[in-house]
């Protein structure tokens, strides 16, 4: 592929360089602004799917590796919401990201493969951090939700800020993620979809 050359701008003749995603005239271009938009808006809703279907299987993992403890439900959604939240909190710093596209890649690939780890280490290690059929008091519940949860929720919190960042920069500040983003859409049919089969 030829490489990218400026152009020249038909208002002036001045030789302007292309911003990413346009097309030269002789075809050579990297990823258009409405398709990085497009596959940004993908990776949310990706997330928003991610997200509720690892919460659900998380919280039937620690029902069964707490004895079915009630208590370790309100544990989850609290912890959940509070190290979402952070996650989204620290990534105010994604704007200081040289390539946003591809943190926002890696950042995809974590969040597909930490669920995976974490019920593996949950039915892996129950019985080595507890004592095998003691029941595990409040305290040790909530550490062992917190450290467990800290990962996956650091990391997707942090994924739908920069996500937000990049479509800001692309389309405008209105292009900023609410309430009916791909996020919270993919959210609602994951979880209705799970509720069905469940």
């Amino acid at each position: 592929m030829a490489p990218l050359t400026p152009s020249l701008s038909p208002s002036d003749g001045e030789r302007v360089p292309f911003r990413a995603g346009e097309w030269d005239s002789m075809g050579s271009a990297t990823f258009h602004g409405s398709r990085c938009a497009s596959l940004v808006l993908g990776c949310v809703g990706g997330l928003g799917v991610s997200c509720v279907m690892t919460q659900l299987a998380l919280m039937r993992a620690l029902l069964g590796a707490f004895s079915g403890n009630e208590m370790v439900l309100g544990v989850v959604l609290g912890l959940w919401l509070l190290l979402m939240g952070i996650g989204a909190w620290l990534g105010r710093t994604s704007e200081r990201l040289r390539n946003q596209l591809a943190a926002l890649a890696v950042i995809q690939m974590l969040v597909a493969m930490l669920p995976l780890v974490q019920v593996f280490l949950l039915r892996a290690l129950r019985n080595v951090v507890f004592i095998r059929g003691a029941e595990v008091g409040v305290t040790e519940t909530v550490g062992a939700v917190f450290v467990l949860l800290l990962p996956y929720c650091l990391v997707a919190g942090y994924a739908l800020t920069l996500a937000c960042s990049i479509l800001a920069r692309e389309e405008g500040p209105s292009a900023s993620v609410g309430p009916t983003s791909p996020t919270a859409l993919a959210a609602l049919s994951a979880g209705s979809c799970s509720a069905s089969c469940l």
